[in-house]
């Protein structure tokens, strides 16, 4: 009697070893911009001459080349596999757009970031003024004005819609060992 007790507390044991694992907790936002923006890509980035007159996008779609060409140079996830091979044409997107956008191109990414995020957050609630404000310091030598002006009328930026797609197909196919749908 003993024997089959014990089989019976090692059942459940042995039917967890059977089964898929699952994915882990949601670990998607600001501190990943992989998960955050790649598979939006297309819609976030991905079709430049449709933005124009759209300052809210084009400051949405220049943040977010910002954030994935830093990621792929500095998280230790974008240096193996697929993912590494997206770094050259995100550093050719970044430098596209912000010659676009009148951004210095060796600035670092950060303080772009933060001006852009501000810029867009003040400019969705109408307050122009902030906006310009926000773009404003070395990252941005044309100065706040000019620089919303560049981003509301950005042409169709070829290299930055192509990153977009590669991007966005990368993020959206699934990687040797993954389940969640991304190649890591």
């Amino acid at each position: 009697m003993k024997r089959p007790a014990a089989l019976l507390l090692l059942a459940p044991l042995l039917l967890a070893a059977c089964t898929t694992r699952q994915p882990g907790p949601d670990v998607s936002g600001w501190g990943d911009p992989f998960t955050l923006g790649a598979q939006d890509a297309l819609e976030d980035f991905g079709h430049t001459a449709g933005m124009e007159g759209r300052l809210d996008k084009s400051l949405f779609a220049a943040l977010r080349v910002e954030q994935l060409a830093e990621a792929a140079q500095t998280d230790p996830l974008w240096q193996t596999g697929r993912i590494s091979t997206l770094q050259p044409q995100l550093l050719m997107a970044r430098r596209q757009m912000r010659q676009a956008a009148g951004i210095a191109e060796a600035a670092p990414p950060r303080p772009v970031q933060a001006g852009l995020y501000r810029a867009l957050r003040v400019a969705q609630a109408g307050d122009m003024a902030q906006a310009q404000a926000a773009l404003s310091g070395p990252a941005f030598p044309l100065g706040g004005a000019a620089t919303l002006q560049r981003l509301q009328h950005l042409p169709r930026l070829p290299l930055v819609d192509q990153a977009a797609a590669r991007t966005a197909l990368i993020a959206g196919s699934p990687g040797p060992s993954s389940n969640s749908g991304l190649p890591f």
